[in-house]
């Protein structure tokens, strides 16, 4: 960090300022080529800038991560690496050179670097969702899900984000109807799009049923990133060529940075063909208009660098998904998705927000368009054992999976399994799915984990097997069909949606349905009497090419025929759109998403999913309490006090007291104290012994404690008339520092202490902690940080009685210190009460009790360090050198938080005062200069588990004053007795 600001300074002072506007220009103008899609211009330009600036650390991610895309990943690690050595401290480039290293088959080093970042900060944008590609490459695909989910709440308006998470939960073993609601929830919450991109979209109708004009040819679009060396390339190439190019025309939106063989082949094959990779997207929404197209097949789904969202501006009267993604997109103006007659099924509407395509035969055709030749004989035949394998992503492996080939192992003596996946490149990926399967009771000494080979030499790696097994319930496809292709069967499960039909689809077409079944004990029997059956397995290789042949599964102009004359007949007839039946998710998962975007400062996104919540469950309480949030926001108490009035009598008897409660809030931020205490008598009326929540207590309270019923221990003052006090004071600014004395003298003048005040560097205050509590004139040493303000003399009294029987106080602490964000952790005990400017009104208070203190004051593990108050006699002789690390300086209040707990660990006695009479400005920042390193030290000495990412939550329980001596009389009417 130190080597980057000198050299910053060095460029400032060695340019002149010609040159350093010249250098803003050229950072400037790639910033907005980049932002603008087009990433090659982008990358010239911030080549030309790191030349002139070559220690710009952002510069330099931004660099970078232009390079990947376009696919220059080796050069994309070597300025990363630069960025690196110079910011070690530089979270982007962190997370960033990670996820490279990932993709390079080094997750082990990878992981070291999500490690760091979220060491440093763990709300880092990227650390869940490059801890999640981790896994997910590991084979890990349920936790993968669960920590893109947590990336996709943190940055709910990122395609990329939502991407990630729904297609590792495609792998994850999902139930496939909570797979549909997770897509329909992502489509359904989306933000509206740009005005201008609407304004070019939708602006003609529909073609109405019969209007299409048959005398010309049908104007096809196929819209894709992976139209190239891809798992997608030996689907399209089929269907591409298949067509009937007299009744059809061909236009190619081709989305991607890189191109090869395969591209041209298709390009040939097309009327029109667009490189759009480098279009914004309201100018690709242009020039797919243009086209006056009658279908826009997108093939890519939620997979690569789709841009699947831009397809509710509806391109085309038909809008089709097929090939590329096997779950729904989500979308409602997705009209159909590519199906067949064995995919589909009575039950299938609750899997898709589009209608089924159902095919007469297919819904995909496979053809590599290579001579691939095929031998005649079975892999047993000369080995003398059956082979099993399975080749593809291991994520689709999962342990209902692995317990079937365990069984199918034990019942097929001397059998082996051969496992292809290319996470195999990855020693750690390797050893991890080593241990899944001795756990799950298989032999390692009969299993080969493989890389596999190029496509060519793949296909002439499964004559080595006799049976593929599938997985499930993301059955494999493009894997499948490799294998058929090659004479090999494939024993596969089917479920209820496409990813898990996928097998049976293939299977059938085939013509060997019986392969396909519904259950995993006859998963297992099909095998091993499949493994017994040399004669069907021969029987099967020797005609399986003239079965690909004859049917649309391999033959292209029949596929290219059905999807055609699907097309035309929906255009010319129209069929109505589906009913929605996907099943939401559950109320109480969409409402902790709510909340959580609420917490992350989200609050458009918020919204959007609490009205899908709405939607979907109109009686949801908790739903509607958060949809007057947004009228709190605009200040409208009244109004949103009103709105849950008029939804109480609808509300089951456990949702009236949330809803009184919150009701009785608005009214008091309204300055309506008469309708608020109204609400809170209902409350009381409403059961015979209704038993107050902390938070209905509090508002009970709020609208009858006024500061002048506060009540003051006049008779403590006697305890500490010649007390001495010491208070530090940590900042550089003389101003707040004098302002604070002035508090500090008043609050201390009634009680007659003697009261010292120091202002001390936030870079040198330890050592003058030490020197305080060292001294021995001081009774009592007291550091408060400058966000902290006194209310009060009361302070000095109840702190000191707090001291009468701890050694050291705060206001806010917990049992003990078993997370590193321990204020926020869900399963942490924290306790203590705090006055803090209000968020919802200006110039306004509330009240913050942290969970549920039951007494004054309570013992506590650990402390909250923005104010701490140490009985010197006690807390002195138990000082040592590692309490005061000079590595925590500068790192908001970590100094004093572990300063505290480590005189706890020594000894001292921790307590928590809950009615100290401070207020705390969170508007204030605290020196945060070195708060990665200073984490760093923490987790190293604590011994946190980096990877350990804890559930937040909000423990906080509000009350709003319209004054802070409210405020104040509140908290003491709530704990002084």
């Amino acid at each position: 960090m130190l080597f980057r600001r000198l050299f910053g300074d060095a460029f400032k002072k060695g340019k002149s300022k010609k040159e350093t506007a010249v250098a803003r220009e050229l950072r400037d103008e790639a910033a907005r080529l980049n932002a603008d899609g087009k990433v090659r211009d982008a990358v010239a330009k911030f080549s030309e800038y790191l030349l002139l600036v070559p220690h710009d650390v952002e510069a330099l991610n931004d660099y970078a991560v232009a390079l990947a895309t376009i696919g220059q990943r080796k050069e994309a690690v070597e300025i990363l690496q630069r960025a690196i050595a110079l910011d070690d401290s530089h979270l982007p480039s962190l997370i960033n050179f990670a996820s490279l290293l990932k993709d390079g088959a080094n997750s082990e080093e990878a992981l070291r670097h999500v490690i760091a970042a979220r060491i440093q900060a763990p709300t880092t944008a990227g650390v869940h969702g490059c801890y999640s590609s981790i896994l997910f490459s590991r084979g890990d695909a349920r936790q993968a899900a669960s920590h893109s989910l947590e990336n996709w709440l943190t940055h709910f308006s990122s395609l990329r984000a939502a991407n990630q998470f729904l297609f590792t939960s495609a792998y994850s073993a999902f139930d496939e109807a909570r797979l549909a609601a997770e897509h329909h929830f992502w489509a359904a919450t989306l933000a509206p799009a740009p005005h201008a991109a609407v304004e070019r979209a939708p602006n003609r109708p529909m073609i109405p049923s019969g209007a299409l004009d048959l005398k010309r040819k049908l104007r096809i679009g196929y819209w894709s990133p992976d139209l190239r060396e891809h798992s997608v390339r030996f689907f399209f190439r089929p269907l591409i060529e298949g067509h009937d190019r007299s009744k059809v025309e061909i236009t190619i939106f081709h989305d991607s940075y890189t191109s090869d063989v395969h591209t041209e082949h298709i390009r040939r094959h097309s009327d029109y063909f667009f490189e759009v990779a480098e279009l914004g997207d309201e100018v690709l929404v242009e020039k797919v208009l243009e086209r006056k197209l009658d279908v826009l097949v997108e093939l890519a789904g939620h997979t690569s660098t789709n841009r699947i969202d831009l397809l509710r501006l509806r391109l085309a009267p038909l809008q089709v998904s097929g090939l590329g993604y096997p779950p729904t997109t989500g979308l409602a103006q997705v009209d159909c998705k590519l199906s067949d007659i064995y995919i589909s099924h009575p039950d299938h509407e609750r899997y898709y927000s589009e209608r089924l395509a159902v095919l007469p035969e297919s819904f995909w055709c496979f053809d590599p368009k290579e001579d691939i030749p095929i031998r005649q004989h079975i892999a047993s035949a000369t080995r003398g054992h059956v082979t099993f394998g399975c080749f593809g992503n291991i994520a689709k492996i999962n342990g209902a999976t692995l317990r079937a080939w365990a069984s199918i192992l034990a019942a097929v003596p001397r059998s082996r399994l051969v496992i292809k996946a290319t996470n195999f490149a990855d020693p750690a990926a390797k050893r991890a799915f080593a241990s899944t399967l001795g756990a799950a009771g298989i032999d390692a000494a009969r299993v080969d984990l493989e890389l596999p080979e190029s496509a060519r030499d793949l296909f002439k790696a499964y004559e080595a097997l006799d049976i593929v097994l599938d997985t499930f319930p993301f059955n494999g496809g493009t894997t499948s069909c490799f294998a058929t292709y090659m004479g090999i069967p494939v024993v596969t499960r089917f479920g209820d949606a496409t990813a898990s039909r996928m097998g049976l689809s293939v299977m059938a077409n085939l013509g060997a349905p019986e392969l396909a079944v519904a259950t995993w004990q006859q998963y297992v029997d099909t095998a091993v009497k499949l493994a017994e059956n040399s004669h069907w397995r021969t029987e099967f290789k020797l005609t399986v090419r003239k079965r690909y042949g004859a049917c649309a599964l391999g033959n292209g102009t029949i596929f290219a025929s059905h999807f055609t004359d699907y097309c035309l007949d929906w255009l010319t007839r129209k069929p109505p759109t589906p009913v929605q039946q996907i099943q939401p998710l559950p109320a109480l998962e969409l409402t902790r998403r709510a909340r959580k975007l609420f917490r992350n400062g989200n609050f458009d996104a918020a919204h959007r999913v609490v009205d899908y919540c709405l939607k979907a469950y109109p009686k949801c309480m908790d739903a509607h309490i958060l949809f007057t949030e947004r009228l709190a926001r605009e200040q409208r108490f009244a109004e949103a006090a009103s709105y849950l009035e008029n939804i109480e009598a609808d509300a089951a008897p456990d949702a009236v007291e949330r809803i009184s409660t919150q009701r009785a809030r608005y009214w008091l931020l309204a300055g309506r104290e008469t309708y608020a205490r109204a609400a809170i008598h209902n409350l009381e009326n409403a059961s015979e012994s209704p038993d107050f929540s902390l938070g209905a207590k509090m508002m009970k309270l709020a609208c009858e404690t006024r500061a002048s019923t506060a009540t003051s221990p006049g008779s403590a003052i006697a305890t500490l008339k010649g007390r001495r006090i010491t208070v530090l004071v940590p900042t550089e600014h003389a101003g707040g520092f004098d302002e604070m004395s002035q508090e500090l003298m008043q609050a201390a003048a009634p009680t007659q202490c003697e009261l010292e005040i120091i202002r001390c560097s936030p870079q040198g205050k330890l050592t003058q902690y030490r020197e305080a509590l060292e001294r021995t004139n001081s009774d009592v040493v007291i550091v408060i940080q400058p966000s902290v303000s006194i209310l009060g003399s009361t302070f000095f009294l109840r702190l000191c009685s707090a001291l009468d029987v701890y050694d050291v106080v705060s206001y806010l602490g917990a049992d003990e210190w078993n997370s590193m964000d321990w204020r926020d952790h869900a399963g942490q005990r924290r306790f203590g009460s705090v006055i803090v400017p209000s968020g919802d009104r200006i110039g306004s208070f509330e009240l913050q009790v942290v969970g549920r203190p039951i007494f004054e004051h309570q013992p506590a593990g650990v402390l909250d360090g923005a104010m701490l108050a140490f009985r010197a006699a006690k807390c002195a002789p138990l000082i040592s050198d590692d309490m005061f690390v000079a590595a925590l300086e500068e790192a908001e209040t970590l100094a004093e938080d572990f300063l505290a707990y480590r005189l706890g660990q020594a000894g001292a006695s921790l307590g928590v005062h809950s009615a100290l009479p401070l207020l705390l400005n969170w508007q204030i920042v605290l020196p945060s200069t070195y708060l990665g390193q200073a984490r760093q030290y923490i987790y190293e000495q604590l011994r946190f588990d980096p990877l350990k990412f804890e559930e937040y939550d909000s423990p906080v329980t509000p009350a709003p004053t319209l004054t802070v001596q409210d405020a104040c009389a509140l908290q003491t009417s709530l704990f002084i007795i």
